[in-house]
């Protein structure tokens, strides 16, 4: 097997689990598990900890004769262990070029080249409004704190790209859905993998955890393959917002919209900016104590439910 290709999704509820399934369909990919998500590039701070924590202890006097930077040869030796982990659940399949993993979380990703400097990266990203309402329909989510981290992991993708240009492919989810094999053909290129091998010609496959299953009260949210039908429609799950909450989500996160490319609500003004950020720092703490205690007495568990 040639290596490791991580699939990053700017948050749950982005479409990690309908990318793999679509690029898994080419022969030189497989997903077979049991590690359906490795969160490992989340983890790669605490890495980056021990390793900084490590070479504090070390005597700067005896690197005084070389330049080779020993931190980051270490990180990358660190990388090439759990590469090695990940790609024995495919040693059974040699003759593919690459597994597939999948997180969705871009957190750590700034860490990522140190650590897996040659691994391919592909990152999903969506619509933060289809996104936000995806997550409040499926886990409950708190609207305020998912929309600030949409933000957040948005602002992380943009910087990573700036300061390590072609390093990743970012994808959306919305081209994913509308024109499938035009981005096929962009990770087949990102991969150098042969795109006439890719069946072209494929069913539409099932969809695995879609937020429109909990809407089925009999049915609950599961990743259980399901054809959702022609009636599907995962990119307007945000088309009955109030005007409210479209203007909170675009004055927190109309410019993370923009530089990703997509399409936003009327621009907002200096003053609606300061208004709602006066507004959620009135309102929000007390409507999160309201909620966690609502779910502390539904739940018996001391839980927030957002991302």
């Amino acid at each position: 097997m040639k290596s490791v290709c991580f699939l990053l999704g700017i948050m749950p509820r982005s479409g990690t689990n309908f990318l793999e399934n679509k690029l898994r369909l080419h022969p030189e990919c497989i997903a077979p598990g049991p590690v359906w998500e490795d969160f490992i590039v989340c983890s790669l701070p605490r890495l980056n900890c021990f390793v900084r924590s490590v070479s504090h202890r070390w005597d700067q006097f005896w690197f005084r004769n070389t330049d080779i930077n020993f931190k980051r040869k270490i990180k990358s030796y660190l990388g090439q262990g759990l590469t090695e982990f990940l790609l024995s659940q495919g040693e059974n399949q040699p003759d593919v070029d690459y597994l597939l993993t999948k997180t969705p979380s871009v957190a750590g990703l700034a860490h990522y080249p140190d650590f897996f400097p040659e691994a391919k990266l592909v990152i999903i990203v969506r619509d933060g409004r289809a996104l936000v309402e995806s997550g409040r329909r499926s886990f409950d989510w708190d609207f305020v704190k998912a929309v600030y981290d949409w933000r957040i992991n948005a602002s992380a993708i943009l910087a990573f790209q700036r300061q390590h240009p072609g390093k990743c492919l970012v994808v959306k989810y919305e081209d994913l859905v509308s024109d499938e094999l035009a981005v096929i053909a962009r990770l087949c290129d990102h991969l150098n993998i042969d795109y006439e091998r890719y069946p072209v010609d494929a069913k539409d496959i099932p969809v695995s955890g879609s937020s429109e299953l909990k809407q089925d009260s009999s049915a609950g949210l599961h990743w259980r393959p399901v054809d959702m039908g022609s009636e599907f429609n995962p990119l307007e799950r945000h088309s009955q917002w109030g005007k409210l909450r479209k203007r909170v989500f675009a004055c927190l996160a109309n410019t993370q919209m923009k530089d990703l490319g997509y399409a936003t609500e009327a621009r907002v003004t200096l003053a609606e900016k300061v208004l709602v950020g006066c507004l959620l720092l009135a309102v929000w703490p007390v409507w999160v104590v309201a909620k966690t205690a609502y779910y502390l007495l539904k739940e018996k568990k001391f839980i927030l439910k957002t991302f």
